[in-house]
């Protein structure tokens, strides 16, 4: 039988919610929530100039180094790289603290309209309940994830620069009168068979590699090859790609 991808640290806490508990997670409505997640890649790749077509937009390179210096203020962040969860010419920003915390969100992605960052993800350090923000890059596809006794999958676009909640999916099991571990599947908060979840589990997960925005034994970006499978996701470990501290990002979106 194939092993569940659950949280990395065991959780004895029984959990009600059927999303991620901790963190600030993005949400379906874009009108009341700022966040969202994007794909990680090298800074090489960030264009030279960047606007979203707005003759009045602040450079995003402008907007990305205000909000860096806001995150370093606060001790919020440490580490910064230029990512493309979209397919456009502006990058988002990844942001984690190399620390991590389990009462304090550490790991942030933003993108920009053209006049100040928006947020579109925010957690709790990495490995935590299975928490983690993760995209696949160009696809315009970002994903939270993290629950204590099951899984739990939010999928999410960016539009109009705002995260948008594409789906979500979640498995949990709960102890019925006699003690006996029940089962429960849930696609976009409806109880569905597990042949169903399945189903719209590996309909949700694009092709090609996800980057996971900071992994639990590094604190770099971790690429993996995903594959969905029986209401499961299976990972195959690919690439680390590098974070950047202060001084070095800040001389990338310089050049």
């Amino acid at each position: 039988m194939k092993k569940r991808i659950i949280s990395l640290i065991g959780a004895f806490v029984m959990v009600m919610s059927l999303c991620a508990c901790g963190g600030e997670a993005a949400y379906a409505d874009a009108s009341s929530n700022e966040k969202g997640t994007e794909v990680a890649t090298t800074p090489q790749d960030a264009p030279k100039a960047g606007d979203s077509g707005n003759t009045d937009a602040t450079p995003y390179r402008d907007i990305y180094a205000a909000q860096i210096d806001e995150l370093v203020s606060r001790e919020q962040a440490d580490l910064f790289a230029l990512v493309y969860v979209d397919d456009d010419d502006v990058p988002e920003l990844a942001a984690i603290s190399s620390e991590g915390s389990w009462d304090k969100d550490q790991v942030f992605l933003y993108t920009t309209d053209g006049k100040k960052a928006v947020l579109l993800a925010s957690d709790i350090g990495p490995g935590m309940e299975g928490h983690s923000i993760s995209f696949f890059e160009k696809q315009n596809v970002f994903m939270q994830s993290g629950a204590a006794l099951g899984d739990s999958f939010v999928f999410y676009k960016i539009e109009k620069s705002a995260p948008v909640k594409i789906t979500s999916l979640s498995w949990f099991e709960m102890p019925d009168a006699d003690g006996e571990y029940i089962e429960t599947y849930m696609v976009d908060d409806k109880e569905v068979s597990e042949e169903d979840y399945a189903k719209a589990l590996k309909s949700a997960v694009p092709k090609g590699e996800m980057t996971i925005l900071v992994g639990t034994e590094t604190t770099d970006m971790v690429k993996y090859d995903v594959d969905a499978q029986d209401g499961y996701l299976s990972y195959e470990q690919k690439d680390e790609v590098p974070y950047y501290q202060y001084d070095e990002i800040m001389l990338q979106l310089k050049q």
